[in-house]
């Protein structure tokens, strides 16, 4: 029996909202992630490093949800959320996944 691919069938993005931020400086895993959103109908950025995320984040359109890793470049991926806590309005729940 041959294999037969199938091409992914993308998701509608017209009612995406606001991007989704991701944080991280491994190319292959922020590639693979934001690819696996958009295909689930999510809109998908990614801010340079922690500190562009940061400053995106605090803005008034930002998305209430961020995905970071651990250990970016310019700033601990604890900082980060320690950061937005600190801004008046903007709560921020840290979730670590392993």
């Amino acid at each position: 029996m041959e294999a037969v691919a199938r091409p992914i069938r993308q998701a509608d993005h017209s009612d995406a909202g606001l991007p989704l931020p991701i944080v991280n400086d491994d190319v292959a895993a922020l590639t693979t992630l934001a690819n696996l959103l958009r295909l689930s109908g999510n809109a998908v950025e990614a801010p340079a490093d922690a500190r562009a995320a940061l400053s995106k984040l605090v803005g008034g359109d930002a998305s209430d949800v961020f995905i970071r890793d651990i250990r970016p470049p310019d700033m601990s991926g604890y900082e980060l959320p320690a950061q937005l806590r600190k801004v008046p309005r903007r709560e921020c729940v840290s979730h670590r996944v392993d």
